[in-house]
């Protein structure tokens, strides 16, 4: 069922979630609320801080780095 409300709005729960995970790291950095990319990529749950940055730049079409300016 829950499959079924997130198709309705073109998505699935796991696309749903990984974008609220970017949207709120991505938050994290332009506020500067950790000390940098390695400190935030773990508290939003990526293991890898490269494919954290490549996922993060794929999303919003700026790296981590150029979030933080």
């Amino acid at each position: 069922m829950l499959n079924r409300l997130f198709a309705r709005e073109g998505s699935t729960p796991i696309r749903w979630l990984w974008q609220q995970r970017l949207a709120g790291a991505s938050q994290a950095l332009a506020e500067r609320r950790f000390g940098g990319v390695t400190d935030v990529a773990p508290s939003f749950g990526f293991s890898d801080v490269s494919h954290f940055s490549r996922a993060l730049k794929a999303a919003f079409g700026r790296s981590p780095h150029q979030v933080m300016g």
